[in-house]
């Protein structure tokens, strides 16, 4: 496989009216393992007027809950959007291994804050709570197909039919499996000409774990390999965590949650219509006022979507583990794209010479091919297994300087006045 070293890039912040991502015209499909942070995205994403009716589709893949159980939750909090339960990588990797403390906490915070109901034990599977053993066998393939049907339903003339992004909040087991259905079924032009922009949460640019892409290595590697001139920024786990948060961002969100204590009386409200504002405010306060540092990771990944002109970017050159998915950032280089200009503009020379792209297409057969020989780990390079990729990276806001993400942020969390998107 030839190696390429092309242009990524670093989101960093800038101080500009907040100007709304253009492509939210664009239909929006959500892969999430459903952990809490990735609740108060999509719940931003339904209580965003702009977004509301553009998210399509919601896939469940296995991560901090499972796809199954994730995809109970999800339902059971936006009963308008089609869900459907993906890959589950944690049975087939870690299933000699017990979960992590952390996990096992989380998975049971969940369950109890929104009331969510486990499934019924069975006599050849008894009930493990989060886990999500039961009768019911998910299709590995669904979620691919899914995305595949939505896209191929869509239309057909490339002047006036839809468009599609794509959030990737969870591990990208779902991503590596829509690679190869689509390479099964001869449909790589098809992700080509509908999928505008991806946008993904996970990895580390400083060459350590990451939770996201460390649940399932081979199929980050798949994926952003063959898909990397389609991804708009990469949020890092070190550009996203609760690091990032200054001592008074969460001093004055604890103090706000402290004034909309109110809303820990709106019992079962969570699980009604997401239609309702208090539910809304219901899912964000039940969050926050049991970890305030969810508003980082998933959360801010969001926040860089609806609002990318509070981002600027600047090209760096990274390499990418092609058997651990570990990120390394190789260089910097000069030419920073401004802040003031949206970086998904409708301007096809520019995106060529942010994607380092010479045609049209983006994806072609031996784009997954070498993604799936990259992924079963038979590729061997000179840099020692690490592939050299183009991907964007998103730098952290500067909350002490910029407090429109604070805003957005209590916004979505206080019902007295009318939120200001």
């Amino acid at each position: 496989i030839k190696q390429k070293m092309l242009t990524s890039a670093l989101l960093c912040s800038a101080r500009t009216t907040p100007k709304r991502n253009h492509h939210t015209k664009n239909r929006l499909i959500v892969d999430t393992d459903v952990g809490m942070d990735d609740i108060l995205a999509i719940g931003a994403l339904v209580a965003d007027s702009t977004t509301r009716n553009n998210i399509a589709l919601i896939t469940t893949v296995g991560g901090v809950t499972s796809s199954q159980f994730g995809c109970q939750v999800i339902q059971s909090l936006f009963p308008a959007i089609t869900v459907i339960c993906g890959v589950d990588k944690e049975k087939a990797r870690k299933n000699h291994l017990p979960v992590a403390t952390w996990l096992q906490e989380t998975r049971q915070e969940i369950q109890e804050m929104f009331q969510i109901p486990t499934k019924p034990a069975t006599k050849d599977a008894p009930q493990q709570q989060h886990q999500q053993s039961s009768s019911h066998h998910s299709n590995e393939d669904a979620a691919a197909e899914a995305i595949l049907n939505l896209l191929s339903k869509s239309g057909n003339d490339e002047d006036e039919d839809e468009r599609f992004d794509l959030l990737c909040l969870g591990p990208l087991s779902n991503m590596a499996q829509l690679l190869l259905l689509a390479h099964h079924n001869n449909q790589q032009d098809l992700l080509n000409s509908k999928l505008q922009s991806i946008y993904i949460m996970g990895g580390n640019s400083q060459n350590k774990k990451e939770f996201n892409f460390d649940m399932d290595p081979e199929g980050a590697v798949q994926f952003l390999h063959a898909m990397q001139h389609k991804i708009h920024f990469l949020l890092t786990d070190d550009h996203s965590g609760p690091h990032i948060l200054p001592p008074s961002f969460l001093s004055k969100l604890q103090e706000q949650i402290k004034n909309n204590h109110h809303l820990e009386d709106d019992n079962g409200e969570a699980n009604s219509s997401t239609s309702s504002k208090s539910t809304h405010n219901n899912i964000f306060y039940k969050i926050l006022s049991k970890n305030p540092k969810m508003v980082c990771w998933d959360t801010l990944c969001v926040y860089a979507y609806l609002f990318p002109n509070r981002v600027t970017i600047q090209p760096t050159r990274l390499t990418m583990d092609s058997q651990t998915a570990q990120l390394q950032v190789i260089a910097t280089l000069p030419n920073a794209v401004g802040s003031t200009e949206s970086p998904h503009e409708d301007n096809k020379e520019e995106d060529d010479n942010h994607n380092n792209s010479t045609d049209g297409d983006i994806i072609d057969k031996k784009d997954i091919d070498g993604a799936i020989e990259i992924g079963d780990n038979r590729h061997n390079d000179a840099n020692g297994g690490r592939a050299a990729l183009s991907i964007p990276l998103v730098r952290p806001i500067n909350l002490l300087q910029d407090s429109h993400y604070f805003n957005w942020i209590i916004g979505h969390l206080s019902s007295k006045k009318k939120r200001k998107e």
